[in-house]
């Protein structure tokens, strides 16, 4: 009980900052089976239940239904959370009764009514002085219901009118009826004999079937109550009992739905095996849901609504320039690589096109590294930058210096530096010796980019 004040203290916070008093509000006559609380979503009500109840249309049921948890959920009439019999509610969660015809206990003194109570219809019996009533003998009619001082009534004949000296008198005024008694004379007056009322066992007695008594033979038997009289065939399943030639017949099925299951022993609706209810609905374990491609049915989580996927399980934003997007397991898809990341050849990501953009053939997708490695660029179609190229073994990548001892370098086709910078060895002659026999040649000291400087023979020479 202390859950359930709980819970309706929680309604009341919740209802409290919610508006719902205006003429024009649209969940101004929902109260959610006072079980949750009305709310507006795109200009329509919606209930917001609390915990343990789930939505179906404008309604909060439980998502574990069961007889007897204090809720009178869908195919119950009642539910006061107890298993006692008379108080209104049943312990199979139908009302005590549902006509005055139910309450009939065959009392001609008391007014047999099937009223309202706290926890649902119940029959009550109220004494009532002055009802018609047979007290067995014809002798004392007419006959009345008459308060006892303990406020019960009886049936009360009035004057004896038959005088008599032997039973064999009596015998004229007998009614016919062999049920109630036979009349002997008593007192010198004709009245019954108790010891000839032929009363029935009761104990065969059911909803649909009374053990009364034959008036024309004095015998007891079985007598069917109108068909169609509400009774209760004593299972839990069936939503609507009512009497059929004297039996008690159950119709209907408490548990409607294709994927639930009726048990009786613990009066409650269960999901089958492989199944969820959402919204009313039997969805089958591993349908996605058609609002969020990352929650699904899973009734191990929740057999009663939308749970979300796995981490990583693949779903769909729309996007694609976005990458492939996954569940984040909580139920959002969140986005993945962007497959046109903005880099070498890749100038964007066209989303209506799908694809991605390549750059213009004056984008330079690598740069030189060293004076035999051009730069290249992108050819305008391809999305890949071209292989990486060397300048050619005839390509001269450093001239001679001026000095007649330098000799220019070429690339060697195979890397992106310029070969060291190398120079005429010592036996390269790098100037002849002037005519007039007097000069010497000069040659290259194979260091040096420039010809030693002019020497002439010695004095001596």
């Amino acid at each position: 009980m202390r859950l359930r004040i709980a819970a309706l203290g929680l309604l009341g916070t919740l209802a409290a900052g919610c508006d719902s008093t205006s003429g024009d509000d649209p969940c101004r006559y929902i109260d959610c089976s006072s079980r949750g609380y009305c709310h507006v979503v795109d200009g329509a009500p919606r209930c917001e239940c609390i915990a343990g109840f789930h939505a179906v249309g404008l309604t909060c049921v439980s998502d574990a239904p069961g007889c007897g948890d204090g809720w009178a959920d869908p195919g119950e009439e009642c539910d006061d959370g107890n298993t006692v019999s008379g108080d209104g509610c049943e312990s199979s969660c139908r009302f005590s009764c549902h006509a005055d015809a139910e309450c009939d206990d065959e009392d001609p003194c008391t007014a047999d009514v099937c009223e309202a109570a706290t926890a649902g219809r119940r029959c009550a019996h109220t004494a009532s002085a002055g009802l018609p009533c047979d007290d067995g003998n014809p002798c004392t009619e007419p006959d009345a219901c008459t308060l006892d001082p303990g406020g019960s009534a009886h049936c009360a004949g009035g004057p004896n009118h038959c005088t008599c000296e032997t039973a064999a008198e009596c015998a004229v005024f007998e009614d016919g009826d062999l049920c109630n008694g036979t009349l002997d004379c008593i007192e010198r007056v004709c009245a019954v004999d108790p010891a000839t009322v032929v009363v029935c066992d009761p104990g065969t007695d059911t909803a649909c079937a009374h053990n009364r008594c034959d008036p024309a033979s004095g015998t007891c038997r079985m007598r069917a109550e109108a068909d169609g009289l509400p009774c209760d065939d004593g299972d839990w399943c069936t939503l609507t009992d009512t009497c059929s030639a004297g039996v008690c017949a159950g119709s209907g099925a408490r548990c409607p739905l294709p994927c639930q299951t009726c048990n009786g022993t613990t009066l409650a609706c269960e999901v089958a095996a492989g199944f969820c209810i959402i919204d009313g609905t039997c969805v089958a374990e591993g349908t996605p849901s058609p609002a969020n491609p990352c929650q699904g049915c899973h009734p191990a989580a929740n057999a009663y609504g939308w749970s979300a996927l796995p981490a990583e399980s693949a779903c769909e934003d729309g996007v694609w320039c976005n990458g492939h997007e996954t569940c984040d397991g909580a139920g959002t898809c969140v986005p993945g690589t962007p497959p046109c990341p903005v880099a070498g050849c890749v100038a964007g990501c066209d989303e209506a096109g799908d694809r991605c953009v390549p750059a213009s053939s004056a984008t330079e997708c690598r740069a030189s590294t060293g004076p035999c490695d051009p730069a290249e660029r992108c050819d305008g179609s391809s999305l890949t930058c071209p292989p990486d190229a060397f300048r050619p073994s005839t390509y001269e990548c450093r001239a001679a210096a001026p000095g007649g001892c330098d000799v220019p370098e070429y690339c060697t086709g195979t890397s992106a530096a310029c070969p060291p910078d190398a120079f005429r060895p010592s036996t390269y002659e790098c100037r002849a010796a002037a005519p007039g026999g007097c000069d010497v040649p000069e040659n290259c000291t194979g260091t040096s980019a420039v010809c030693p400087s002019d020497v002439f023979r010695p004095p001596s020479y």
